[in-house]
């Protein structure tokens, strides 16, 4: 008991972020929003795990990403779904099902919350190994605390588990260069194709770290290590992804047609260079912010020290700064996709405000920052809940002003709480609502008929409600029959107006 009283006292501050990142990433999980492609996610998912069962492994239910950890995993997890429904109402339930669909989002979105609590751990105990303790506990706070990260790895979506397998790989390579023991190349290797096997952005990061490997492997005459590693990762890639291994031809050709006509030419360009620099400014939190000032000064007041900075620091830069500019080349400009390097953004920060908070002689003061910075997450925290990727800085004008600029929008964050007033109706059963913005995140958990912006609406049905982005024109058949009965609000801004008809 004394050894446990102990061991409380002295990580009191780790097990606090630990409990708060348990209730955080569990909290109304499945509960909460369906994002506006999860339903897509959930269908390849059944998919794909069909296909295994029937022997099937060389083909894909959609080739972009690939996402096969994903479809996988969340598969999996599916299962298990239907089987405890089975087993407690005697019930096989369809996806749409708004009694039941909670369920299964909870089980789709649980793996990958697991999976980061993980990481989290391993990530911690790497950056403490690497750089220091207090290095490792800021930068594990702004790891699981910063809402926009927070909020997107707990979407049904790659860009969870690739950050995850990408911020296991590069913790791991740095601590082989630190400690020079090869057993860190195994999980390096291993998350690198899981990684590759997760999503096509994979490749800058690991473009960048298997060149720095090969260079070291070269200068110190361990080429056959390097060799050896890339057999495995190339092992660990046919097997994470059976498609590529035995039908290489039609993969590839399929994978680069999935690219061309949806990553490259999809979505706007109205932004371009600048889009995810931006973006980092508008959905990281004021202390990111103020972590990437303070680490400008750092760099003019002391040039001499960053020519010849730690390559531990070195490398996360060159991998952050290689991947935005990769992500810049193409025509789809998807914010949530910098949750891919923010593992390394956390440790640069991290490194960021130690330096600032040793810059303060005054422990007074330094608490006091520091305890103040802790109270500005909770707030964000109690704001957001559960809603937490619905964050936009409001130091840079919020969700308004990154709409206007950027084109932002919400990927179905809030259509929960819509869906679950008007399932308060007396007959929800018998409503009829008209969806422009992500119908696909109002569906699951609306009782009665949901209408997408391209679904035809027969004669005879009366629409109830009408759901549009909020400030945008109702559609002009709709414009005498319908008025508006609600603005919903989420961080202090307009999101959707909820129109109702007449009958």
């Amino acid at each position: 008991m004394k050894k446990l009283l102990r061991f409380i006292r002295n990580n009191w501050i780790l097990l606090t972020i630990f409990a708060f990142m348990l209730f955080a990433r569990l909290y109304r999980l499945g509960w909460d929003e369906s994002n506006d492609d999860a339903v897509f996610w959930l269908e390849r998912a059944k998919k794909l795990i069909l296909f295994w069962q029937n022997g099937n492994f060389s083909i894909m239910p959609d080739y972009q990403y690939p996402g096969v950890p994903v479809y996988f995993i969340t598969g999996v997890f599916l299962k298990l779904a239907e089987i405890v429904i089975k087993n407690i109402r005697d019930y096989t339930f369809p996806l749409h099902d708004a009694n039941y669909f909670p369920v299964y989002n909870f089980f789709g979105k649980l793996p990958i919350q697991g999976i980061y609590l993980i990481f989290s751990g391993y990530f911690y105990l790497g950056v403490k190994k690497i750089f220091n303790n207090k290095i490792a506990l800021i930068s594990l706070a702004l790891l699981v605390m910063e809402p926009f990260n927070l909020g997107v790895t707990r979407f049904i979506h790659a860009e969870g588990y690739l950050s995850a397998f990408i911020g296991t790989l590069f913790i791991s390579y740095l601590l082989y260069l630190k400690t020079k023991t090869c057993y860190f190349l195994i999980p390096f290797s291993i998350f690198s194709a899981l990684a590759f096997a997760t999503k096509y952005t994979a490749f800058p990061i690991v473009l960048v770290i298997y060149s720095h490997f090969f260079y070291t492997s070269l200068i110190n005459k361990q080429i056959k290590r390097f060799a050896f590693v890339c057999l495995i990762t190339v092992v660990s890639f046919l097997l994470s992804y059976p498609a590529f291994a035995l039908n290489p031809v039609n993969t590839i050709k399929e994978t680069a047609l999935a690219l061309t006509t949806r990553a490259l030419k999809s979505r706007n360009s109205i932004p371009t260079w600048y889009f995810y620099i931006a973006s980092m400014f508008v959905r990281f939190s004021l202390i990111f912010f103020f972590g990437y000032v303070w680490g400008i000064k750092m760099i003019i007041g002391k040039i001499k020290y960053v020519l010849h900075v730690s390559i531990f620091l070195k490398i996360p830069v060159v991998v952050a700064v290689s991947f935005i500019m990769f992500l810049s080349f193409f025509n789809q400009k998807i914010d949530r996709y910098i949750i891919t390097i923010f593992p390394i953004i956390a440790i640069l920060i991290g490194y960021v405000l130690n330096n600032f908070f040793e810059y303060i002689k005054n422990p007074a003061i330094k608490r006091l920052m520091i305890f103040a910075g802790l109270l500005y997450y909770v707030f964000l925290f109690a704001l957001l809940t559960p809603t937490y990727s619905s964050y936009y800085n409001k130091a840079f004008g919020g969700f308004d002003v990154a709409k206007r600029a950027l084109g932002a929008e919400m990927v179905g964050e809030g259509m929960f709480i819509i869906s679950r007033d008007l399932n308060l109706e007396e007959k929800p059963y018998d409503l009829s609502v008209l969806v422009r913005p992500t119908f696909t995140s109002f569906k699951p958990f609306f009782k009665g008929k949901t209408f997408g912006p391209s679904d035809y609406i027969p004669e005879n049905i009366n629409l109830d409600y009408v759901i549009i982005k909020s400030g945008n024109a109702i559609p002009n058949r709709y414009l005498n029959l319908c008025q508006l009965n609600k603005t919903y609000y989420l961080y202090f801004s307009p999101i959707y107006d909820l129109y109702k008809c007449q009958n």
